[in-house]
């Protein structure tokens, strides 16, 4: 199975004759009998394990080993800087947005618009001033049209739009 770009929450029954591979932005994330989520969204990659464990590796062998999480982590991954920062998350927000909301601590601003991103109707790109917040809270989907107003209100942001896109830079404010 692949996700292109987009999230799927699995939740799989623990049998060593089958193994489930998710394959997301270049890498494989295998099934050790679990529930679990996939993102990709905006070149980005992230993992999340609410029970169980999967092994996550890039699709092309690189030499180095598969990283193992396990119930209670998340790897979120950026291929085109080269970062892969694994912490801790709540195992019920695991696919959280099955739920309507989106639950962060201390997400780095790009993880969070990549997810807004699924949900606006013109392309989001987090300008270098920006890149650098973190987000700690929940945000309400509902029709997914206030999910950047939810952002603002809590970080200093402002919205610049130009070109069909949406730049989400630095406010002074704060």
């Amino acid at each position: 199975m692949e996700v292109a770009d987009g999230a799927a929450s699995f939740s799989v029954r623990h049998d060593p004759s089958r193994t489930l591979i998710v394959r997301a932005g270049g890498y494989d994330v295998r099934d050790i009998g679990t529930r679990f989520a996939v993102v990709s969204a905006g070149g980005r990659i992230s993992v999340a394990v609410a029970q169980g464990s999967v092994s996550v590796a890039p699709q092309t062998a690189d030499g180095s080993a598969p990283t193992t999480l396990v119930a209670g982590q998340r790897i979120d991954i950026d291929p085109a800087a080269g970062i892969a920062e694994r912490r801790a998350v709540a195992p019920t927000s695991v696919a959280d947005w099955t739920d309507g909301r989106l639950d962060y601590d201390g997400a780095p601003l790009p993880l969070v618009v990549a997810d807004i991103s699924r949900y606006a109707r013109t392309p989001l790109v987090v300008d270098p001033s920006a890149a650098g917040l973190r987000f700690s809270g929940v945000l309400t989907i509902g029709d997914g049209s206030r999910l950047l107003d939810q952002l603002r209100a809590v970080l200093p942001l402002r919205l610049r739009r130009a070109d069909g896109v949406v730049h989400i830079e630095r406010s002074s404010q704060r």
